[in-house]
C-alpha cells in the first residue's frame, strides 16, 4: 500500500461531482463561495453507516479522506473565499454576498432497523440550511 487513502467508489463518484461543479460552477469567478450543511466538512457522515462502525459516526478523524468542504477549497481559484457555516442564519446570509451556495446535508448515518423511519426526509437544520440558502444560484443536496 502507497500511503495513500484508496478512491475507491464512493471516492469516485465523488470525484465526479466536484469535476462537474468544477466545470458548471466554480470555474467561473466568484468572489465568495458559502458552504453549509451539517454534512459539508463531517467525513464520517459523508461515509455513512457501516462505513467505519455499524451505525455510523461524526467525524473526520476516523477514516483517510477528503470532505466535501476541502475538495470544493481545493477546486476553486486561489483568489476565491470559500466560507463555512454549517447553519447561517437569515441575518449572516443577508449581510454576506456570496455568489453561490453550496449546501451540503443529508441523513445522519445508520444501519438496519436502528436507523430506520418512516418518515423519508432530511433531519433539521438541512431543510432550513437550504431554505436560507435558496436565493443563491447553486445549490447541492446530497
Amino acid at each position: 500500500m502507497s500511503g495513500k487513502p484508496s478512491l475507491g467508489l464512493f471516492g469516485f463518484v465523488f470525484l465526479e461531482l466536484i469535476i462537474k461543479l468544477y466545470r458548471r460552477f466554480l470555474s467561473k469567478k466568484a468572489s465568495k463561495i458559502l458552504v453549509a450543511g451539517s454534512h459539508a466538512d463531517n467525513l464520517s457522515y459523508q461515509c455513512g453507516g457501516w462505513t467505519l462502525q455499524w451505525q455510523g459516526v461524526s467525524g473526520n478523524n476516523l477514516t483517510a479522506g477528503i470532505t466535501i468542504l476541502s475538495a470544493i477549497k481545493a477546486a476553486v481559484d486561489p483568489r476565491t473565499q470559500v466560507v463555512y457555516n454549517e447553519n447561517p442564519d437569515d441575518k449572516y446570509m443577508k449581510s454576506n454576498k456570496f455568489d453561490y451556495a453550496i449546501v451540503v446535508v443529508g441523513e445522519y448515518p445508520y444501519a438496519e432497523f436502528l436507523g430506520d423511519s418512516s418518515n423519508l426526509t432530511i433531519p433539521e437544520p438541512g431543510p432550513t440550511t437550504i431554505n436560507r440558502s435558496n436565493h443563491t444560484p447553486l445549490m447541492i443536496e446530497s
